[in-house]
Parts: C-alpha cells; structure tokens; sequence
C-alpha cells in the first residue's frame, strides 16, 4: 500500500518510522518500488509489437519479386474464376442421371436433378438421319435442342423439378417420336 500511496499520511509515518530501524523492510520496500515502477511503465508505454513470421521471411524473401507476385495474383484469380464458374449453382445436383424413354404413352420415368442426363431413345431409326432432337418443359417451351445421330443424347444443361418432353425430328423436319420424361424434386 505504501508503494502505491495507498496509505493515510499517520499510516505513512508510523511505517517510515520502521523502514528506518528494520532493514529486512526496506529490502522489501525497495522490491516493491521496482515492480510498481515496471508496471507503471508498462502500462504507458505501447506493448512492442512481436513478429510471429519472423523465422520464415528468409526463405521466402527471393520469392518477393513484382514476377512472382503477379503470378500470385494470376494464379489466384484463375483459382476464384475456376471456383466460382465450376461450383457454382452445381451442388445440388448429382453428377449424372441417365433414362431410357420409350415412344409410347403410359408411365413417365422419373430422374433426379442432376448435372448431366443420358437420355436413351427406344424406337430410334435405323436409317434417315441426320437428326434433331428437343426437349420442352411442361409448357412447350424449348430448353434445349440438337443434332444427334444415335439413341443416346447426354444433356449437360440443369433440368429443374417438372415434366419434360424429347420430341425426335427427321431430316425433313417431320416429329417421328415424342418421349416424356420427369424430373423429381430433390427429398
């Protein structure tokens, strides 16, 4: 208390009164003093700031050139671009569904949103081509058209939950089959 001016100024007497007979006291007092004096200063003065890469800067010092840092800088733009173009709006969606549809009318196979469809045609023709396919959602409009020459036609474009149709046209342009499908909901 007496380090810190804690005390009465009867109090301060009475115990500078001992501090003058008792050297054991002092010795104390004196080690007090320093402490509360430290902290003080301490307390004042700002922490110094402590480098905590201090040991790994010499081994990537060389590195630290306009090149390589524009190469960072590339490097990570192509990573954000790659990320943002490649993951985005995919999660959801499985990596491949694949169905084969029949040309007539009955049951509407079902799939799961996916990434890519493998369609496989049933009744295709053997001879005629070339040919175009298109698929329409549920109210005709089309979402995606094409050239195929063989039953099977992948679909990298998302279908979301709906009824869908494939409608297969000749080289003159006549519908030789229409099919249906149905993409489910994700549960």
């Amino acid at each position: 208390a007496y380090a810190l001016n804690r005390l009465s100024a009867s109090e301060e007497d009475v115990l500078e009164a001992h501090l003058l007979l008792c050297e054991l006291c002092r010795k104390a007092l004196d080690r007090q003093l320093i402490m509360v004096s430290g902290m003080r200063e301490a307390l004042l003065e700002p922490a110094p700031e402590r480098d905590l890469f201090a040991w790994i800067r010499p081994v990537f010092a060389p590195l630290a050139t306009p090149g390589f840092a524009l190469a960072g800088a590339v490097a990570a733009l192509v990573l954000a671009l790659g990320l943002f173009f490649g993951l985005s709006d995919h999660t959801h969606y499985a990596p491949v569904a694949a169905i084969q549809l029949m040309a007539i009318r009955g049951e509407t196979p079902a799939i799961q949103p996916a990434r890519e469809i493998h369609l496989t045609l049933d009744a295709f023709p053997a001879s005629g081509g070339p040919f175009k396919a298109e698929i329409a959602n549920a109210s005709g409009q089309q979402v995606w058209s094409g050239a195929i020459s063989s039953p099977s036609l992948d679909v990298r474009d998302k279908f979301g939950p709906g009824a869908y149709f494939v409608r297969l046209y000749g080289a003159t342009g006549s519908l030789l089959h229409e099919y249906a499908f149905r993409v489910e909901a994700r549960k």
